[in-house]
């Protein structure tokens, strides 16, 4: 998994492509590093933690005799489709 930084420095980028103003960028940066987020210990009194499944939805392979989870991006798509325009779950969906 990338760390922190790398989710920031994608997520900067991407945020100048998406045409952002100030507050949806910081929305939009926020959400790409809050899936990884565990429990709110990284970050102390998150009001409304999303669990990593809700917003991964990942599917176990086998990958040389290993359970791996694997996000689903199409399954996250369909559930969020018509919310895409919003820079929070745009956010989870570049992560």
């Amino acid at each position: 998994m990338p760390s922190w930084i790398m989710h920031f420095a994608v997520a900067n980028k991407v945020s100048e492509k998406l045409g952002y103003n100030n507050e949806q960028k910081n929305e939009f940066i926020f959400a790409n590093i809050a899936p990884d987020i565990f429990e709110g210990y990284l970050v102390k009194d998150l009001s409304n933690l999303v669990r990593d499944y809700s917003t991964h939805f990942p599917e176990i392979m086998e990958i040389n005799g290993m359970n791996i989870p694997i996000p689903n991006v199409d399954r996250f798509i369909q559930k969020y489709k018509s919310k895409l325009d919003n820079p929070v779950i745009c956010g989870y969906l570049c992560h």
